[in-house]
């Protein structure tokens, strides 16, 4: 079975074809290394070895293709895996070539190993076939700051806000020459950084930007590999200082700093930002009075910290029984959710007079929370209440309040 080609190639950086062969050596220094000094029984090797002979083997002497077939069905997958591990992006005729090399020195390494199961450590005389790989060294000069503006309007804004930065880092260390980057020197890079900043930083911002614009360069076939794959920071484990909550000195502090002018040198994006921040509970509710429908219903579904002390537990309790109140108003847009009638008047402050009502009461353990709780018109919030069949009715409201807050 012929492996599916990896996908349509652009560009002019091809491959040497001992490139290819390079880098099956590669596979094959890498397969003694891991295996050399603990290469276990001769079985597993020896079952190597027939996988090849049945891989070149065919009934029908002498047809290529057959051959072919057979040993990309036995081999490729292996060869692929490598060729992601590493970056390296090849199109249909390079693989059947790579794969006919990977085959070669998968062989090769085993029957190395089967002589070391065996206690003979003579070194392998058959190693130097394979050319030194350098990839590094084909394409031509790709510029940073070309590549940059190409490919870094796809992004998100914020993202190549940041990431911009990063570029800046990365010319100022290496260049603006993206071909001679290096595994070696990004590695150095990467441990340079991690001296003054936080490893989540080093891997999803400094190595996470590199990746990408590397990875925009192969694909478009400008570079053959991207060398800052694989290339990772091992993260320890943040010690636990405090209580993710805001206590509520931190709530008065950070609600005092939102009406207060942005500073010149804050960003547009982080200036915007604080427009949202009000939603946590403000002691005068001017917050709540002001908060958009989506706002109101976070609030209304704020929940006290089990460290809370007893009078943070009340001032929450009030903020959120305040947040539902204009929550469901908002909802209800000056309408009755139980008969659809429009409000029966404005209110002295121009607003359409509309009641919250608990489907099932307070006094009965109902829950505060904006599910349970719809806006009626003063006839239907009485017919709950007091009519015959309120039991009926309020069941009723719970299906339609099971709709509204899908």
């Amino acid at each position: 079975m012929a492996a599916p080609a990896i996908r349509g190639l652009r560009g002019s950086a091809q491959p040497y074809h001992a490139d290819l062969f390079g880098l099956a050596g590669e596979f094959y220094r890498d397969m003694l290394a891991k295996n050399q000094r603990n290469p276990g029984g001769a079985g597993q090797w020896l079952a190597e070895i027939e996988k090849y002979t049945r891989a070149h083997s065919s009934p029908l002497t002498g047809f290529y293709d057959v051959i072919r077939q057979h040993r990309e069905f036995r081999y490729g997958p292996d060869a692929r895996k490598l060729l992601a591990d590493r970056g390296y992006i090849l199109d249909q005729g390079q693989f059947t070539t790579f794969v006919k090399a990977f085959a070669g020195a998968s062989k090769l390494g085993a029957e190395q190993l089967l002589k070391n199961a065996g206690g003979d450590y003579t070194p392998d005389s058959r190693a130097h076939q394979f050319p030194k790989f350098e990839p590094r060294m084909v394409g031509p000069e790709l510029d940073l700051w070309t590549t940059w503006e190409k490919y870094s309007p796809r992004l998100k804004p914020a993202t190549r806000k940041r990431w911009r930065s990063v570029m800046r880092g990365v010319e100022k260390r290496f260049g603006r020459d993206l071909a001679t980057l290096s595994l070696e020197g990004l590695v150095q890079w990467r441990d340079e950084l991690l001296k003054d900043r936080h490893p989540t930083t080093v891997s999803e911002v400094y190595l996470a930007a590199v990746r990408w614009i590397l990875n925009r360069c192969v694909n478009d076939r400008k570079l053959l590999a991207n060398v800052a794959f694989g290339i990772e920071v091992e993260k320890s484990k943040t010690p636990k200082l405090r209580e993710r909550e805001f206590t509520m000195e931190e709530v008065k502090l950070i609600l005092r700093a939102t009406k207060t002018t942005p500073s010149p040198l804050m960003s547009k994006e982080n200036a915007a930002a604080r427009r949202w921040i009000p939603w946590i509970p403000d002691l005068d509710d001017e917050a709540l009075v002001q908060a958009n429908i989506d706002e109101l219903r976070k609030a209304a579904l704020l929940s006290a910290r089990p460290s809370a002390t007893q009078k943070e537990r009340k001032l929450i309790y009030r903020v959120r029984s305040k947040a539902i109140h204009l929550y469901v108003l908002s909802r209800a847009d000056g309408q009755c959710e139980g008969c659809h009638a429009v409000a029966p008047f404005r209110k002295a402050d121009g607003h359409p007079y509309i009641e919250p009502h608990h489907t099932t009461r307070l006094a009965d353990d109902g829950p505060d929370h904006p599910a349970k709780v719809i806006g009626l018109c003063p006839n239907c919030h009485r017919r709950a209440h007091y009519s015959e069949d309120a039991k009926v009715f309020n069941r009723s409201l719970e299906r339609k309040l099971a709709s509204l807050e899908r």
